[in-house]
């Protein structure tokens, strides 16, 4: 399947657990799924020892990286609990009407 043919998917992350998670799922579906991701925090470390191009983030430029992508079949997300990053995300796509799909883990 082409790059272009992708379907493209917003991640941002902030959590380690989530961020075990939801890397995975990345190296997972890499083949089939263009992941645009985003990280923060402790999920830097996750995304940099799994070799997942990323980009940081910040809670400030959510709502302008959101913006940007608008074009993504759905956004997933952890739901961590030290920043507003994750759930910054979620309102802003919410906001966006995009799909949003998000890691709940206690």
């Amino acid at each position: 399947m082409a790059v272009l043919n992708k379907k493209k998917v917003l991640v941002v992350v902030n959590d380690a657990g989530a961020a075990e998670i939801i890397a995975g799922y990345v190296r997972t579906h890499a083949k089939n799924t263009a992941f645009l991701c985003y990280v923060a925090g402790p999920a830097e470390g996750v995304f940099r020892r799994e070799h997942i191009a990323h980009s940081r983030i910040t809670e400030s430029i959510v709502p302008t990286v959101v913006r940007k992508h608008q074009d993504v079949a759905y956004v997933l997300t952890g739901t961590g609990w030290m920043t507003s990053i994750e759930s910054s995300v979620i309102f802003e796509a919410k906001k966006a009407n995009l799909k949003t799909v998000v890691y709940l883990e206690s």
